[in-house]
């Protein structure tokens, strides 16, 4: 940056754009990441700005759509914006009949994790291990709604806190789960939940060629 400025480039800035987390573990390569970069939390979308986003999309394309719908993509999203346009888009390419229903968002999130988002849904479960990693993913899907308390992983495997603790940290480190406070967990990706919940997690293949 420095030396940017000394050769007359005194206005160009970096933006970073990443998952939460993503500057302090570029600190721990160089502290002068923190010096260099400021952190800005993009706040998730409420129910109300949801409904808005789907709402202008539906009407442009001359659609009426069912209420109850915004609830079940606001909580498949989780607030997400870019969750939120991609659920809406794949609505509007299913529907037959311009009434976007609750059927139709069925039917497009499971486009998206059958197709669209499929190889990408099929790496992520690759980069979060083998073995015990792919039961933990499998129990944290069972749970209905919501963020995932730590509790039902345990009832769901049989295991104690402490036998896989470590498993979740890492899981947290690689991107797959966060932890929004102590005792639970969401998927960093929400959608990933519904793609092991149709699909499980163990029948991806790991690096080395072998099937869970």
């Amino acid at each position: 940056m420095g030396r940017l400025g000394r050769d007359g480039h005194p206005r160009i800035s970096f933006i970073v754009c990443g998952q939460t987390g993503a500057v302090q573990r570029l600190q721990t390569e160089h502290e002068s990441v923190g010096r260099t970069f400021t952190e800005i939390p993009i706040r998730t979308l409420d129910v109300c700005e949801t409904l808005s986003i789907l709402k202008s999309g539906f009407e442009k394309a001359g659609c009426l759509w069912d209420d109850t719908l915004v609830g079940r993509v606001q909580f498949l999203s989780r607030g997400l914006g870019s969750l939120v346009h991609l659920i809406g888009s794949h609505c509007l390419n299913v529907d037959t009949d311009d009434y976007i229903s609750g059927d139709d968002v069925a039917i497009a999130v499971d486009l998206i994790i059958s197709e669209t988002l499929k190889s990408t849904f099929e790496t992520k479960i690759q980069l979060a291990g083998a073995g015990k990693y792919r039961d933990i993913l499998e129990a944290a899907a069972s749970f209905e709604s919501g963020s995932i308390p730590l509790q039902h992983i345990c009832d769901k495997t049989g295991w104690s806190q402490n036998a896989f603790s470590a498993n979740m940290g890492h899981l947290c480190q690689r991107d797959i789960l966060l932890r929004p406070q102590e005792g639970f967990y969401e998927f960093v990706d929400p959608l990933l939940r519904e793609y092991i919940r149709k699909f499980g997690a163990k029948r991806i293949s790991t690096p080395n060629g072998h099937q869970e």
